[in-house]
């Protein structure tokens, strides 16, 4: 793995070059409706990618609005915490973190079989009573990916392939996930998208096809969400304008919306119908302080503080998992990347890993 120097100086190059390939897409849109990411209009809780403006955070109470919750890194059975980083120079299996006992343990590897090959591990995580349902990317290396829809039992004894596939979401009994084909190329087996929406059963049976999303490929990826009982997409990196399974559109402001929030893309708060977490710090690339604040009385409260800045965090509950960057003395590294585990009002903090950051 390649080791930066300067973590956030990588962030500025990678960010550029992700800006870049956004404004090339624009004019491929496939809904007009839809507003890429790199617009340079300023809204709040945002930047603009023409200046430095910073998020805009206020105090004022905001109405009570649908939850539409996407699938994320880290789950909670209300007994323990579940989660699984991979990117960044990470790779690791489905972790738990039990709350009372503060023991962390490891569910199930990210290595296949007897060989431990290794993989790009697991992400967007749901949990039900028995088991964790999961996307476990199969490949191993940052130019492709080959992910499948796994069911883990809890105690992980048992794991079940139940389609190749992405982006679970548990709805009423039934798995709804975007179905993927298998390619080769070049000595390369990896997956793609196909813009199909399907669902099934929770044993992987029952596979239905559900939906279509006009003109999706390789240009576009797309994500699912879920809003009292129903399925949206939108396109990944955007989450500005949301889709339901018919076609009608709904802007993002009609929403509560909880998704994972990668700071080095998007600066967007994160609401959980309850509480609204955003960030503040100099600049877009440095985010130093997250904050939590009551939707109904405005109250806001401290999360957590990074001087180095702040890369990713994800909402649980009532925990929020914090993923910065750290001080390290070393010859050639200056920065580590580490996860903590905060208690959302930020009275506690637990550090549950740390890695160098690399591709």
């Amino acid at each position: 793995m390649m080791r930066q120097k300067s973590w956030n100086q990588f962030k500025k190059t990678m960010a550029a070059s992700t800006l870049a390939g956004a404004i090339t897409f624009t004019g491929c849109a496939v809904m007009p409706s839809v507003t890429a990411f790199a617009d340079t209009t300023e809204q709040t809780g945002q930047v603009s990618y023409d200046n430095e403006v910073m998020p805009i955070h206020t105090d004022v109470k905001t109405e009570a609005k649908p939850l539409m919750k996407g699938t994320s890194c880290t789950v909670s059975d209300g007994k323990n915490l579940y989660y699984a980083f991979e990117m960044m120079g990470v790779r690791m299996g489905i972790m738990k973190y039990n709350t009372k006992t503060g023991k962390k343990s490891e569910v199930y590897s990210y290595k296949i079989g007897k060989n431990k090959k290794g993989s790009n591990g697991f992400s967007q995580l749901s949990v039900d009573k028995k088991y964790i349902y999961a996307t476990w990317d199969r490949y191993y290396g940052t130019d492709a990916t080959k992910e499948y829809i796994y069911r883990i039992a809890k105690d992980g004894k048992s794991a079940k392939k139940l389609a190749l596939g992405r982006d679970p979401q548990l709805v009423d009994g039934r798995i709804y996930y975007l179905a993927l084909k298998s390619k080769s190329e070049d000595g390369m087996n990896y997956s793609e998208d196909t813009g199909t929406v399907m669902s099934m059963k929770t044993d992987g049976t029952d596979k239905k096809k559900v939906a279509q999303i006009v003109n999706s490929g390789d240009a576009y990826r797309y994500s699912l969400f879920q809003s009292e009982g129903k399925i949206y997409y939108t396109k990944e990196n955007e989450n500005k304008t949301f889709y339901d399974l018919e076609g009608n559109s709904y802007q993002r402001e009609a929403f509560a919306v909880k998704d994972e929030n990668y700071l080095s893309v998007s600066l967007e708060a994160v609401n959980d119908g309850t509480y609204t977490y955003s960030t503040t710090g100099k600049d877009r690339y440095m985010q130093t302080k997250l904050y939590r604040t009551d939707n109904r009385t405005g109250k806001k409260n401290l999360v957590a503080s990074f001087k180095l800045g702040i890369e990713k965090y994800s909402v649980c509950g009532n925990y929020v998992f914090v993923e910065a960057n750290v001080p390290y003395k070393g010859a050639d590294v200056t920065e580590k990347l580490a996860v903590y585990c905060y208690k959302a009002d930020g009275s506690s903090k637990v550090k549950l890993a740390s890695w160098f950051p690399a591709e």
